[in-house]
């Protein structure tokens, strides 16, 4: 290069001076020709830094909600009001929209008929839901016993985290005794069929949905989850819903369930509620358009990351989910089942905590973001620490 600078230029300097001058001519052109692009890159820049401050401020954000709110369910009350459930959180705070969505019937005691008097519920249903299975492992069963709570847990993973699905199985979700069992839900994709072949026949835990495995059919995937667990594991008195990117603390939560007396298992919904969640219409993930949701704000909701739910309350779900529109924010549309079926999820704060604060929470159940088996693999041992 120094040679055909001296060529191009004619250079006549002294030689020790050519390769200073021509590094300086080189800094120049580019700074020249970066001045063209200069527009593009404070651009960049500035959508860099505003979504990095937005995150910064949800963060922020909940973590302030998380040291505010101390609500806890630790009984159920039966009111003449909407809902038949309370916890300790405030009335006033307790979003209760008056919406009209399809099918506007009287599900509750359409799915209480079918229950306890096997009456067919008198309603074409609107979703065809087929219970088609490309994977499955054999109906699994507990023993019968006083001393355990016989939980179910299902996680909702991607399809593409097998390296998240073989963290999950060295870490929290092994040896997790006879009274627990843990399945992982997925969808379908042809490019990943060879290696969830070769998954589901050394570990026998995937349920695999005839559909494709993408955000927009998360609410297929929680639906399959509930009819596995209904049909093929009724003999579960507890179920775990939880994301493969959710890092839970088992020694809590099992202390939690057993803190409850029977009638009260029976009745519980609970995870980490947001009581008046905005309908987004933006051109993202979970942007609803008014003509499939025309109001502004959902029905109260339990944020889908992580939460338990009971085997009769989960069965009424399941029959309710065909006369219920389908909307592709799972979590979302399971609020609005829950309004159908006069049901008010239970809030507890304990199901949402920032990977970050994992080491001074220790009472918390549930910690979330973890992207990486490697920091899922450290962290889980700062949590067996802690027991």
């Amino acid at each position: 290069m120094t040679e055909r600078f001296i060529k191009r230029h004619n250079c006549r300097c002294h030689p020790s001076l050519t390769p200073i001058i021509v590094r300086l001519y080189v800094i120049k052109m580019f700074q020249r020709r970066g001045l063209r692009y200069m527009p593009l890159i404070i651009v960049a820049i500035t959508m860099y830094l505003a979504f990095h401050v937005q995150q910064d401020i949800r963060f922020m954000m909940n973590k302030r909600d998380l040291r505010n709110d101390n609500s806890s369910l630790l009984s159920v009350r039966t009111t003449t009001e909407l809902m038949p459930f309370l916890n300790n959180t405030a009335l006033e705070e307790i979003f209760i929209p008056n919406i009209s969505f399809p099918l506007d019937i009287d599900l509750e005691n359409a799915v209480k008929d079918k229950i306890e008097n096997g009456i067919k519920i008198p309603h074409r249903p609107i979703n065809v839901i087929r219970r088609r299975y490309i994977y499955r492992p054999p109906a699994c069963q507990f023993s019968n016993t006083t001393e355990d709570i016989p939980l179910l847990i299902l996680v909702k993973s991607s399809i593409r985290n097998v390296f998240l699905r073989d963290a999950i199985r060295e870490t929290w979700g092994k040896d997790l005794g006879e009274s627990i069992k843990i399945f992982f839900l997925l969808g379908t994709s042809t490019s990943m069929r060879d290696t969830i072949v070769m998954e589901s026949d050394a570990y026998n835990d995937i349920i695999m949905g005839n559909f494709v495995d993408a955000y927009s059919n998360n609410t297929l995937k929680s639906i399959m989850g509930f009819n596995w667990a209904v049909n093929e594991c009724s003999t579960a008195d507890m179920i775990l819903f939880i994301d493969d990117d959710h890092l839970p603390n088992m020694h809590n939560i099992l202390s939690y369930l057993h803190s409850f007396d029977s009638e009260q298992l029976d009745d519980m919904y609970c995870g980490y509620r947001l009581n008046k969640g905005q309908v987004y219409r933006g051109r993202n993930r979970w942007g609803i358009l008014r003509f499939t949701y025309p109001y502004q704000y959902w029905p109260p909701y339990l944020r889908g990351g992580a939460y338990l739910i009971s085997q009769k309350i989960a069965k009424k779900f399941s029959i309710a989910f065909p006369y219920v529109k389908l909307i592709h924010v799972d979590d979302s549309y399971l609020g609005i089942v829950s309004l159908k079926l006069n049901i008010l999820p239970q809030h507890d704060v304990r199901f949402m905590m920032d990977k970050q604060e994992i080491g001074t929470q220790k009472r918390f159940f549930v910690f979330n973001d973890y992207k990486k088996p490697k920091e899922f693999k450290k962290d889980w041992k700062i949590v067996t620490n802690q027991i």
